[in-house]
C-alpha cells in the first residue's frame, strides 16, 4: 500500500536535490525511530557527499546509485578483472567493494551490479553526415553489459540490495501515477500556496483511495479463506 506522507511544491527552477534535501531529512527527523523508513533509495542524483552526510547524521540507512565518474568506472575495471562476483538473481552479479571518491569525507562500502545484454542489439553509427548501422548477435566476438554502482551504509547482502534497488522501480510507478493520473503533471499559476493546497488535496484522496483498495482486497481474502478451509477440510485424503 503507497501512501503520500507530504507533499511541497516549489517553483519549476527548484527541481535540483539540494531544494528537496532540508524537507526530506526534516519529515524524517520528525518521526519516532520505530516509525522511521527502513531505507531511503535515489537515483543518482543523490548519490553525492551532501545527501549521504544528511542521511548519515540522522542514523538513516540508505542505498544510492552512483554518477558514472572516472573513479566509478576504474572500480568497475579493476573489479572486473577479479573473479569473485556473485549471482544475485535476474542474471545479475554483485561484488561490493569499499571506494572514496573526490569529495567525499571517508570511504564508503559500494556494490557493483552488471548483467549481460542480450539479444537482438543494433549500434548507430554516426561519421560525419553519414550514419551507418552495425547488427550486433550472438556469434560476434563482443558482449555487451548493463552495470550499476551503488553506495550504501547498510549491511545488507549483495543478493537483498540488488533486489532493494530494483524494488525502486515499482515505486517509482506510484509518482508515475500521481502526476499522470491524479493531477500532479503540472500547476497552471504562480500561487504557490493554491499549488500546495492543490498536491495536498490530490495526496490525501490518493491515501483515501489506497486504505479503501486495501481494505477491499483484505475483505475479499477473508470472504475466501473459509471457503477454502472447508473445502480441504471436506476434500478425501
Amino acid at each position: 500500500m503507497r501512501l503520500v506522507l507530504d507533499v511541497e511544491v516549489q517553483s519549476g527552477k527548484s527541481h535540483a536535490v539540494k531544494h528537496s534535501l532540508p524537507r526530506l531529512r526534516q519529515l524524517i527527523s520528525g518521526l519516532p525511530s520505530e516509525e522511521r523508513p527502513a531505507l531511503v533509495r535515489g537515483d543518482n542524483a543523490f548519490g553525492n557527499e551532501g545527501v549521504m552526510v544528511a542521511m548519515e547524521e540522522i542514523e538513516q540507512r540508505y542505498p544510492f546509485k552512483l554518477r558514472q565518474t572516472t573513479g566509478v568506472k576504474r572500480l568497475i575495471e579493476q573489479k572486473w578483472q577479479q573473479c569473485d562476483w556473485q549471482n544475485v538473481g535476474h542474471n545479475f552479479h554483485a561484488v561490493e567493494a569499499e571506494l572514496r571518491l573526490t569529495g567525499w569525507s571517508r570511504p564508503r562500502r559500494v556494490v557493483v551490479l552488471w548483467r549481460q545484454v542480450k539479444g537482438n542489439l543494433a549500434a548507430e553509427v554516426k561519421s560525419g553526415a553519414q550514419q551507418t548501422l552495425h547488427f550486433i548477435g550472438h556469434s560476434d566476438k563482443i558482449k555487451l553489459w548493463e552495470y550499476t554502482v551503488l553506495v550504501t551504509n547498510t549491511n545488507y547482502s549483495t543478493e537483498a540490495l540488488g533486489q532493494l534497488y530494483r524494488d525502486r522501480a515499482d515505486c517509482e510507478n506510484g509518482f508515475d501515477e500521481l502526476k499522470n493520473q491524479w493531477g500532479w503533471g503540472g500547476y497552471t499559476t504562480r500561487d504557490l500556496e493554491r499549488c500546495n493546497l492543490s498536491a495536498r488535496a490530490v495526496a490525501l484522496i490518493y491515501n483515501w483511495w489506497s486504505w479503501m483498495s486495501a481494505w477491499c482486497i483484505l475483505k475479499n481474502v477473508w470472504r475466501q479463506l473459509p471457503v477454502a478451509l472447508c473445502y480441504s477440510m471436506a476434500s478425501p485424503a
